[in-house]
């Protein structure tokens, strides 16, 4: 009987989660294509933004704001 299997790594296992999470944002911003609405318009907004932070997250810590440490 061996120990645990070792996972992924923290490093990666938070990549992955990120990565997610920006796939269904870009989706939620597909979804909601061309809204008129104001309240869906800030929605979109504040989706693009969010992806926009994830990705810089994405790319690595040294391309990313000091304003986007909440995700870190």
């Amino acid at each position: 009987m061996g120990g645990p299997d070792p996972g992924p790594s923290a490093g990666e296992a938070r990549r992955a989660w990120l990565e997610r999470l920006h796939r269904a944002t870009q989706r939620a911003r597909d979804d909601l294509g061309e809204p008129s609405d104001p309240i869906v318009n800030d929605l979109s907004a504040n989706l693009d933004h969010f992806a926009g932070l994830l990705q810089r997250e994405l790319e690595g810590p040294d391309h990313a704001d000091s304003d986007a440490s909440g995700i870190t």
